[in-house]
């Protein structure tokens, strides 16, 4: 379905990545992988790209399986090292999401762990095939306060200093609290909702508790969300981030292959009740075509009849292949956020969130006494043109410089 010109952008060494990062192995990618293995490729290039992206285990079992002479054995021992020490230290924040389950158990608050160990496990079966660098937790809205107290007696200290006010308007305005332990080596983040406020898309978090269940995770027993509501969460989380880094889509494709049981009539309903339609279409869109997940043909024809949908696909996948990505809180990035949604009064109502919804930059830029804080709401507008106005005087400044240069 992607366009031949987006799956030509691709250099060897991120094909190769490609090949890796599918959720099963089968002879036609196999040979591909041994075809790309041919060519001569940068393994320096494909080691970082791969720690870039996150799929540096899925690189390393791919590439240990294939037993092909031509990888170099002093790449294949890298990888190795940096999949042993991946796996040591999940098994270490698997234990770390017990004792902080445990707290919060004592302390009356319903919890459900949605990425790290326990994704690891649903979508893959192994902790070690996922890479993971903190724990994500959510919490109902109510149980936050209660959930923080928590953690900080297991030591967790907020990496955020706010005042009373302040506090308040984050937790309005934002999704997640995070709190860091062993100066920064262990973190927990208490998620109550799974975007900000100001993307205007709410998933139906009353759902996503009715229908989560008790599973049986390395011993531990979590509640764990459905593989539809996970999947949909993980899928609006990609297409906040504009899918940067393909670990993204390759839990995607992963719980697809792993649920083959999953309820797609279901799933569709409920993207189309948050506006989030082209979001999902997006990233099947892509897992089925650059992945090889097993999305049905009538779910991927359906999806891909909206053009508008095709067409970020694609610009994904030149994202992939190396195009600039839009730089957060950008022009470029509002308005490939716009492109995402199919609604209009959500593309309206983001823009207008956007544009006034003060952040803790507006705090520190201007502080002002919390009878005070309201006022952020109107200097915000004010502060973003200004932002950007110097940004592109500074943008300006170098074209400026060349035009004045003389030619060589």
């Amino acid at each position: 379905m992607i366009a031949r010109r987006a799956r030509a952008a691709f250099r060897p060494e991120t094909e190769l990545l490609l090949c890796c990062a599918r959720p099963r192995a089968d002879n036609a990618h196999g040979d591909r992988s041994r075809a790309l293995l041919q060519s001569p490729l940068d393994w320096e290039v494909v080691i970082r790209e791969a720690r870039r992206h996150g799929v540096d285990p899925l690189l390393y079992r791919h590439l240990a399986a294939l037993d092909e002479p031509r990888i170099p054995a002093s790449a294949l021992d890298r990888l190795h090292r940096h999949f042993e020490t991946n796996a040591v230290r999940n098994r270490l924040l698997m234990a770390e999401l017990g004792k902080v389950l445990s707290r919060l158990g004592d302390a009356s608050v319903a919890a459900i762990p949605y990425k790290g160990p326990v994704l690891a496990r649903m979508a893959y079966g192994d902790l070690a095939l996922r890479r993971f660098a903190d724990l994500d937790v959510l919490v109902r809205r109510a149980d936050v306060s209660r959930a923080i107290v928590a953690l900080r007696e297991l030591g967790y200290e907020s990496r955020l200093r706010l005042t009373r006010s302040q506090e308040r308007a984050f937790r309005a305005s934002q999704c997640e609290w995070a709190l860091d332990r062993d100066h920064g080596r262990l973190t927990v983040e208490i998620h109550w909702d799974i975007v900000p406020r100001e993307f205007a898309l709410r998933l139906d978090l009353g759902r996503v508790w009715r229908t989560a269940r008790r599973q049986s995770v390395d011993g531990l027993t979590v509640l764990v969300p459905s593989s539809e509501d996970l999947l949909l969460i993980l899928v609006v989380h990609g297409a906040k981030h504009f899918w940067a880094r393909l670990a993204w889509l390759a839990d995607v494709a992963a719980l697809i292959e792993a649920h083959p049981e999953m309820d797609w009539n279901q799933l569709l309903a409920r993207a189309h009740q948050c506006g989030g339609t082209r979001l999902l279409g997006v990233a099947l869109i892509l897992v089925a075509d650059l992945l090889g997940a097993p999305v049905p043909s009538d779910v991927a024809h359906r999806l891909a009849s909206d053009n508008s949908t095709t067409a970020l696909a694609e610009q994904v996948a030149q994202w992939l292949a190396g195009a600039p990505i839009p730089t957060e809180r950008s022009l470029g990035a509002l308005r490939a956020a716009m492109a995402l949604r199919e609604r209009r009064r959500d593309r309206v109502t983001q823009l207008w969130r956007t544009a006034l919804t003060p952040t803790i930059e507006d705090w520190a830029s201007v502080p002002l006494p919390a009878a005070l804080l309201s006022v952020h709401y109107v200097l915000r507008p004010f502060r973003l043109a200004a932002k950007r106005g110097m940004a592109l005087l500074g943008s300006d400044a170098p074209s400026r410089r060349r035009r004045d240069q003389p030619s060589s």
